[in-house]
């Protein structure tokens, strides 16, 4: 039977735990609707959460990163206008062609 401490509000267990039953920390995870820490002689060493919390996780954290990108080109924009004397560049004059000549493929986030 896995025991289950807590460090804060995150359950814990322990490796020997997960090598006994791996099956029964990722369901413990998916029950409690949290990440479980690993502990290794008392310390946290890792964290195991059910695919759909981690997919959850990391879908909002891209949608964060895009948030921040945004409004840091927001924010370079408006300092921009506000500053006339600053030079800027077109995009043919960056890349040597047109943008409409660019491709690029979102999902491999390249461009060629």
């Amino acid at each position: 039977m896995m025991s289950m401490e807590m460090i804060g509000s995150t359950p814990t267990t322990s490796i020997t735990d997960l090598k006994a039953n791996p099956m029964n920390v990722i369901e413990k995870s998916k029950e409690l609707n949290h990440a479980v820490y690993l502990l290794n002689r008392n310390k946290p060493v890792a964290v195991v959460m059910d695919k759909e919390k981690y997919e959850q996780m990391t879908e909002l954290i891209e949608r964060l990163e895009d948030q921040v990108l945004y409004a840091e080109t927001e924010k370079r924009l408006e300092y921009i206008k506000r500053n006339p004397d600053i030079e800027t560049y077109t995009v043919e004059e960056v890349i040597g062609r047109p943008l409409s000549e660019v491709d690029y493929d979102p999902e491999d986030d390249e461009w060629e």
